[in-house]
């Protein structure tokens, strides 16, 4: 019984998250002729990580940005093209793809978002949480290269799945998350 409470109110709790990151609030504003501004109260984030590729996917910024008030990053000198801009913290990441033309900054507002699971561990339990968003997800524990435990869940919206490790010999294992969207590990030492 204590479980299922326990399971409900870790599923209100992304529903609530969910609904905050599907906000149809953009995660980055222009400002400007060619800059844009990643807004402190659309992240609701102390700190976020910023880059920026060019069309050929080659990197050419990156950042770990401290979010005390919004930030404004100017494109003055960058060449006119298309550009994406990755902005990810401790719960999603969002890819918006702008272009910079002669007269300013156009962005497309139909951004990319990947959410990224939560894991809780301690000492004899690991507690993952993710917004499957309907997507096939393996979930796997290892030890080096040697699969200790696999299991896929298909079509789910939401991940709430708790893993008893107490039995598990002292060690260093990886916990993987992994769908189409991505590839989440964590590392764990027992």
């Amino acid at each position: 019984m204590r479980n299922q409470i326990i399971n409900t109110i870790i599923a209100v709790v992304f529903s609530a998250i969910s609904v905050f990151a599907t906000s149809t609030e953009p995660s980055i504003t222009s400002n400007g002729t060619k800059s844009f501004v990643i807004d402190k109260k659309v992240w609701k984030s102390t700190s976020v990580d910023i880059s920026i590729q060019n069309k050929n996917g080659e990197t050419i910024y990156t950042n770990h940005q401290e979010l005390e008030t919004s930030k404004r990053y100017s494109l003055e000198n960058l060449e006119a093209g298309a550009y994406t801009v990755t902005i990810s913290n401790e719960i999603k990441s969002v890819e918006n793809n702008i272009t910079i033309t002669a007269n300013g900054l156009i962005i497309d507002f139909n951004a990319n978002t990947t959410f990224k699971p939560v894991f809780n561990i301690n000492e004899n339990k690991i507690d993952i949480n993710y917004l499957a968003a309907g997507v096939d997800t393996k979930i796997y524990i290892q030890e080096n290269d040697k699969i200790l435990h696999q299991e896929t869940i298909k079509d789910s919206l939401s991940i709430n799945k708790r893993f008893d490790i107490s039995e598990l010999p002292s060690g260093v294992y990886y916990v993987i998350v992994s769908n189409k969207t991505g590839s989440f590990s964590k590392r764990l030492t027992k």
